[in-house]
């Protein structure tokens, strides 16, 4: 069998070679997806939710490129979203891009204690809550002169807000009771 295999070369082949062409227009195609994400969760303080995913886009010949971004959380009195878009063309000489993209960044302190409500013995747990949210749009320009030299140019926009939410509940520690179950915006920082 392999000698007869190796005796006619052609076997297989297409015979007609009048193969039609036409020009090449660059669409985007999918080209990779992160691991998806989700999770559920449920404590004294409520209901948790989040998720998130990231796709990437291209063209066949690799002059385009797309990367986006999503990511929800949402529990707890607030919802964080996450997002990004980035465009980066290679096409020519000159390579240039962009991205927009905002990013939320949570800390926390908690304290808890003994104290008195209403003139009722009560425990009584404060959660404070720092969120800082990044919103950022930047472009890009790049002129390589070798495959390890070029001058890159980047101009962006930044603007961070600052929030704080102080969260209260008490309980009474003769029957149990809610007694403050609260949330309230403290003064922030102003936007930069």
């Amino acid at each position: 069998i392999v000698m007869h295999q190796l005796a006619t070369p052609r076997l297989g082949l297409v015979t007609d070679t009048n193969f039609t062409t036409t020009d090449y227009h660059s669409s985007f195609s999918l080209e990779g997806v992160s691991q998806p994400s989700a999770a559920v969760g449920v404590d004294r303080f409520g209901t948790y939710a989040g998720g998130g995913i990231a796709l990437f886009w291209g063209d066949m010949l690799g002059n385009q490129s797309l990367a986006t971004a999503l990511q929800i959380q949402s529990g707890g009195g607030y919802t964080d979203v996450m997002g990004l878009v980035g465009y980066l063309n290679t096409a020519s000489r000159i390579n240039w891009g962009a991205a927009v993209q905002q990013v939320p960044y949570d800390y926390a302190g908690f304290a808890e204690g003994y104290s008195t409500v209403n003139g009722e013995p009560a425990y009584v747990a404060q959660e404070l809550i720092y969120r800082e949210i990044v919103r950022e749009a930047d472009l890009l320009l790049s002129y390589p002169f070798s495959q390890v030299t070029r001058v890159d140019f980047s101009v962006g926009y930044r603007n961070i807000i600052f929030r704080t939410t102080q969260n209260t509940n008490a309980f009474s520690l003769n029957t149990g009771e809610v007694l403050v179950n609260q949330s309230q915006d403290l003064p922030s920082e102003p936007a930069m």
